[in-house]
């Protein structure tokens, strides 16, 4: 999807734009950060859930939210959205967020796997949910996996830029660490294939830019 397809509210599109910059690419994107989106695309869409955003924000504290959050009538709502794994709605999601915001990596995993991701009807947050999953499976070196969720991170949502240059980067790496772990030579004309896609895309990150060239240096050296 390119960036003009996105629904024209300006507020939404800066905040998205402005958060696909964030300089995440050395490790996991956040749970927190991608509920920060989450909530600015259902605020946006001026959906009801949205009186429920204070919740998973941590940056928001407070005893009057503190008391708010953990009430009864604030759990039965989340709840009402935890039948499932489709993320289809904005309650479910949110429910999703909220609920793995504090588990450890192999419980996200877990529970990312589980999910339907496919149903989450954003295309930037469905991208970066399965960034994170990638992310995920290659700290635990399943690496046909990471790369199939980087792809199906980059088939959802395609800017052609720094974010396009990144999951290219990441599924270049992976194929990297495929060919040290048994110096197939085909895991290492993948691994050129990808860092290359990532150097025609326009990348305005000078960080980004760097690792790119850095892989591909490695990647010729091997070659």
């Amino acid at each position: 999807m390119k960036k003009e397809e996105l629904k024209k509210d300006p507020f939404r599109e800066f905040l998205l734009g402005l958060i696909s910059k964030a300089k995440d690419y050395y490790g996991y994107i956040t749970i927190g950060l991608i509920i920060v989106v989450s909530c600015i695309v259902i605020v946006s869409s001026r959906e009801a859930i949205q009186d429920y955003s204070v919740c998973i924000d941590r940056s928001i504290s407070g005893d009057l939210i503190s008391s708010y959050c953990q009430s009864d009538q604030v759990s039965i709502e989340l709840d009402k959205y935890t039948d499932g794994m489709s993320l289809s709605s904005s309650g479910s999601l949110i429910s999703f967020l909220f609920k793995i915001k504090e588990m450890s990596d192999i419980d996200k995993l877990e529970a990312l796997s589980a999910a339907k991701i496919n149903t989450v009807e954003d295309l930037f947050l469905k991208s970066r949910l399965f960034k994170l999953k990638g992310d995920l499976l290659l700290d635990v070196n399943r690496f046909n996996e990471s790369v199939k969720a980087y792809n199906d991170a980059y088939d959802c949502f395609e800017d052609k830029r720094d974010y396009s240059a990144l999951l290219h980067y990441n599924i270049a790496a992976t194929y990297m660490e495929m060919f040290l772990n048994d110096k197939g030579l085909e895991y290492l004309k993948k691994a050129k294939q990808y860092v290359d896609t990532a150097l025609s895309f326009d990348i305005a990150d000078s960080f980004i830019k760097k690792d790119v060239n850095v892989l591909k240096a490695r990647i010729d050296y091997e070659l």
